[in-house]
Parts: C-alpha cells; structure tokens; sequence
C-alpha cells in the first residue's frame, strides 16, 4: 500500500497487514488537520517505508511523548509517533493512493466531537484511546451501578456527556436510580437536564424530590408531572406549591394535561384546586379532549366537579360534537346524561356514519329535521358517502398519496373503514345508507 502528501513531494510504502484502521475526533487532530476528524491506521516500524521526500518533512512535537510529522511543503498531516507505541508508526488513511487492507472499524476520543457533525451511527464509538464504549457510564447510570458510574467518573468520562441526547443523570433519572442521581447531582451534573426524564410514568418520588432540592422549578416540572407521571410523584411535587393556573410554553393548563395522563391525576388535580374553566391558549379544554378520544371515566369526573356539558371551545363547538364525531358512543351517553344539547352532536353523526349514536342522540330528543348555518340537513351529510364509503375517503385523501385501507367492527357491532396515508388518518362507520333511511 502506498500514499503520498498533497503535492506529492513525501511518499511512502506500508507493508500489510495493518493493525487497526480508526476515526479520531480529539482536538489535537482536528487542529493538526483543520478537519472534524482524522483517520488513522498503524504499522510496524519494519513495515513502514519512507520512499521519497523525507528532507520535505518537519516534525512537530507537541508533547515530550508525541510527535506529528508534516510535509514542509503542502503542509499535509501524514505521520504520527507516541513514546506509548515506539514500536508503531501511525499514517492518515486519507493519504493513501492504494486501497487499505481493512474497513475502518472504530471511533476513538468520540467525547470529543463536535456536535455539529454527524457520521456511520453503526460503527462501535470508544472514549478517548480505550476500549470503553463511549456510553458506558450512561449504560451503567441506566443499570443503577452507582460503583460503575464512580469508577467511570474517575476514568475521565464527562459528567454531563450525551448519548443520544441523554446525559447519565438522564438515564438515572428515567430509572428512578436516587442514590445515583444525588451522587451525580453532589458533583455538579446539570439537575434541569433531567426534568422530562424524571417525569415519566414510573417517576419515583424520591428523584423529584431530589431534583426540587438541586434547584430545579416545580412549575417547569407540573407539566410533565401532570400529563407523563403519576400521583405519587405529583404529591410531591404539589408540595412545593406550584401555580395550578398558569399555562406552560406551550399555552396548556396542567388539568388539561392530566386530562391526557389519567383518572387519578385528574382527580388530584381538581381536589388541589385546578380551575377546571380555564381555555388552552389554542380554545381547547379538557372536557372535548376526552370526548375526542374516548375517555369515559375522565368525562365522568369533568362533568362532576362542575364543567357545563355544552361547554364552547374555541372556536364555537362542544364536547358532544367531539364525541358523536369519532363514534364514541358511551362518552356521547355520559354527556346528554349530563344535560348536553343533542342537536350539538347531530350533524357529526350523521358524517361519522354510526346509526347507534344517531339513534342515541335522537332518543334524547335530537331534531331529525334541523338544519345547519347553511341549510344542510343531517340526511344529507350522510348522502354524501353514498353509495361507496370506501371509493368516497380515497377521493377525498388523494392528496396525500398512497393510500391504505382496513375494516372492522367497533365495540357495537358497526362496520368501520380505516383509511391512512403517511401523514393522514380517516375513520367512518359504513352505517351512512341507515342513517338515510332512518331520516327519510
């Protein structure tokens, strides 16, 4: 194999085979090389042959232990030698003209890269010049070796390193790992990095708590406390006092977002005060959440502490018209049960196309004959998915490419289409010439 410097002045001959072939992304050779990083290979000193131009080499040495060597000329990176590995001599691949003798297999120093490059994901990645995965501290924060992650600290590994977006008092966190996190935390680890991750489902108080004592804010952590963990956790963090009434970046109340966790949090919520009136920046309120997606028991508790049943999002719509319009038939019952308006729900059940909501809307009184803002009858809504369903939603989901299509049958026995494209989803009950016939 033979290589050469930029203009060609040094070249020179390795003799295979080589003994490794790495990337290395340590500051000394992104400074030598002006590049985000350097290949490397290594020989022998037997095997290595300086062809032609050694007068045009100059050798800087930038320790006692390490020199470089560069073309005097070109002022290309070739050579490298360390006290550490006399017997070795190592050459930039970059500068070989003939093909090497192996893949490149590794990366070394990979605490060091810059973030803003980005390289193979599937080659193995070392810190600094040992054969420690370069998320070994984090795999042993996620196993909860607090003996490991002390022995890996003293190693050099970065405190607050990421893997993936993940610091180690990440890891610990999402783990409920406490003793790791206050000895992490005790040595400086960044506490708000690992707000969300000590959020989640399985959040263990005793982490809350600890990352409440380092500094971090109760009202950052309400919202991920209230919508991704659970009550224990919420207890503590509600002892701290945060405001129940103030959105977070996002214009969301945090009963809005209990309203997506689960019945006990609601629960918790509202009996420590949560104003249950309040809009989402956007207009939305929880009572339409669930109806949209079907929570029965978290509608129950809504209604229940006091949400109006035709309460108006913004803009103007009601949570009956969420439910009748995604087929949840028992949210549909929960809410005229409480006094809904059934005509609100009326229109949207008959485009859904489930005759057993428009059945139940018109047993409370719904008026077959209304007509909306524009003089459309709920008949007609259904008329406009005859005679084919499924001929229908392709039409109108063309726009968003290749389509796919399933049917099957909802909790009362109705045939229900699927359509779903890679950004798009349109479900309907093929109950439309019923609720045609049912309105005639």
């Amino acid at each position: 194999m033979q290589g050469q410097c930029f203009c060609g002045a040094v070249r020179y001959r390795l003799t295979p085979p080589t003994d490794f072939a790495g990337y290395c992304h340590c500051q000394s050779c992104r400074s030598a090389s002006g590049a985000p990083l350097l290949s490397w290979t290594s020989v022998p000193n037997d095997q290595f042959e300086l062809l032609e131009g050694g007068d045009r080499l100059k050798i800087f040495a930038r320790s006692p232990q390490v020199t470089w060597q560069f073309c005097s000329r070109c002022g290309t990176t070739l050579f490298y030698h360390s006290n550490e590995t006399s017997g070795r001599t190592y050459v930039t691949v970059a500068t070989l003209t003939s093909p090497l003798d192996r893949p490149l297999e590794s990366h070394v120093s990979f605490e060091e890269k810059p973030a803003w490059f980005d390289l193979d994901p599937d080659l193995p990645r070392f810190f600094g010049k040992t054969d420690l995965p370069i998320d070994s501290l984090h795999q042993a924060a996620s196993a909860g070796d607090q003996g490991r992650v002390k022995q890996l600290l003293l190693a050099g590994f970065p405190l607050d390193g990421r893997v993936d977006g993940d610091t180690p008092l990440m890891r610990a966190a999402a783990g409920g790992y406490g003793s790791i996190c206050r000895f992490l935390l005790k040595r400086g680890a960044d506490p708000e990095a690992a707000m969300a991750a000590a959020c989640g489902r399985e959040a263990d108080p005793g982490v809350i708590r600890l990352l409440l004592e380092a500094g971090c804010s109760a009202q950052k952590m309400l919202p991920l406390i209230a919508e991704f963990s659970n009550p224990e956790a919420a207890r503590v963090l509600l002892r701290a006092a945060p405001d129940l009434e103030l959105p977070d970046d996002d214009g969301e109340f945090p009963l809005y977002k209990a309203a997506k966790n689960s019945p006990e949090m609601l629960i918790l919520l509202l009996a420590q005060g949560a104003d249950h009136s309040l809009l989402n920046r956007d207009g939305s309120h929880s009572l339409h959440y669930c109806a949209c997606w079907g929570h029965k028991s978290r509608l129950k508790i809504l209604l229940q502490a006091g949400v109006p049943p035709d309460l108006l999002e913004e803009p103007p719509v009601t949570a009956l018209n969420y439910a009748c319009g995604n087929g949840h038939y028992e949210c549909a019952k929960v809410l005229l049960q409480a006094g809904a308006d059934p005509n609100h729900g009326l229109f949207r059940a008959a485009d859904y196309g489930s005759i057993s909501v428009l059945e139940l809307l018109l047993a409370y009184g719904a008026d077959p004959n209304l007509r909306d803002e524009h003089g459309r009858t709920p008949r007609e809504y259904a008329q406009e998915w005859l005679p084919d369903l499924l001929e229908k939603l392709r039409q109108r989901m063309a726009q968003y490419g290749k389509l796919r299509h399933r049917w099957h049958l909802n909790s009362r026995g109705e045939r229900v289409l699927q359509v779903r494209s890679k950004s798009a989803v349109d479900t309907r009950v093929d109950g439309h010439a019923q609720i045609v016939t049912r309105l005639s």
